[in-house]
């Protein structure tokens, strides 16, 4: 995880017993940043906000190839900081549109976390998911074009 050309912090999945989780350095400096943010400060069309790496890595990849100039970055979780919204702030001068889009359990989050964007001069959308899906890492292709366009 690199942050204005600075490692800040590694993140990785581990499959443990069958059990899939998360493995980061020690330290809060994954929850300080967000995924991506030397790429994604290039700007673009809409930015997604989802909740994990490869709920990010799922929306971006699609996006890209098909053709959409649409980026996504991630908060590690539900919750965030108020650093991460900083870096969300500084992201949203660069595209026309941010877009909410976390877990469909978390749809109460993702209000809050509009309103707290709004309160950092960030407008954003909150997408929901199409229906019987949980996660953007979930979503069909199909799905994410119909978000991306």
């Amino acid at each position: 995880l690199y942050t204005k050309g600075e490692l800040v912090g590694r993140i990785g999945r581990c499959i443990d017993n069958g059990k899939l989780r998360y493995l980061s350095l020690p330290g809060p400096t994954v929850k300080r940043n967000v995924l991506w943010y030397d790429l994604l400060i290039k700007g673009g069309r809409k930015l997604f906000i989802v909740e994990g790496p490869l709920d990010a890595l799922k929306v971006d990849y699609v996006s890209r190839m098909s053709g959409s100039d649409d980026r996504a970055t991630c908060l590690f979780g539900t919750n965030y900081t108020p650093e991460q919204l900083h870096w969300i702030a500084k992201l949203a001068c660069v595209f026309d549109s941010v877009r909410v889009m976390l877990d469909g359990a978390a749809l109460g989050q993702s209000m809050i976390l509009r309103t707290d964007l709004l309160s950092v001069g960030v407008q954003a959308k909150v997408e929901t998911l199409p229906d019987g899906v949980k996660d953007p890492g979930d979503c069909s292709w199909a799905d994410i074009r119909r978000l991306t366009k």
